[in-house]
């Protein structure tokens, strides 16, 4: 296990091999971890369980191979957590179930692959999510039961390819999905939303 409480871990333009790379039940408390521009290669890579504190953690032009990126169970405090401008690769993304409070949690211009995308059933509190102009690929995308209070999630101009987008039982105070494309199964049957924003889509 990881455990950083202050401090910066720099694997930026890292090169990974092929593999699993196991970083579950991680501790980062104050500390920084970037792995910007890294290489990720093949393999399942999983921060399962574990717990981002204040500390700040980004993939910004990090580029995934085959295999499933897992965060399911993680929990972040005031964090900054960036995927921004990443390839994220054809495998599955699992971020179910994950609790935030008051951190920000950015997927701007990112391009996922071919696997599912799960957020079912996060915890967010005072959170900011964003998906501007971010491309989904192939695959479900599944946002049901999110619990997202006092929070915000801006879909902006995406593009949303092959599979069913679903955010059926959401809670959420502002979705957004501003001139995106959406040419397949949408579900909104959310449970409550006080803004929902589908202007140019």
């Amino acid at each position: 296990n990881i455990s950083l409480i202050e401090g910066v871990i720099n694997l930026r333009n890292s090169r990974f091999g092929k593999g699993e790379k196991n970083f579950q039940n991680m501790s980062l408390k104050k500390g920084k971890i970037l792995f910007m521009e890294a290489d990720l290669n093949e393999g399942d890579i999983s921060f399962v369980d574990s717990h981002f504190g204040e500390g700040n953690m980004s993939f910004r032009l990090a580029r995934f191979g085959k295999g499933k990126i897992d965060f399911h169970f993680a929990r972040l405090g005031r964090c900054d957590l960036s995927f921004e401008r990443a390839e994220l690769g054809p495998g599955r993304f699992d971020f179910r179930k994950t609790e935030a409070h008051k951190s920000r949690i950015n997927f701007n211009r990112c391009e996922f692959g071919e696997g599912d995308k799960s957020f079912e059933a996060c915890q967010l509190n005072g959170v900011k999510l964003t998906f501007r102009k971010t491309s989904w690929g192939g695959g479900n995308i599944n946002f049901e039961m999110i619990e997202n209070h006092e929070s915000s999630m801006i879909f902006d101009r995406s593009v949303f390819g092959r599979g069913r987008l679903s955010f059926a039982d959401a809670t959420v105070q502002h979705l957004s999905l501003h001139s995106c494309q959406l040419d397949y199964h949408v579900d909104l049957r959310v449970k409550r939303c006080e803004v929902l924003d589908l202007s140019d889509t």
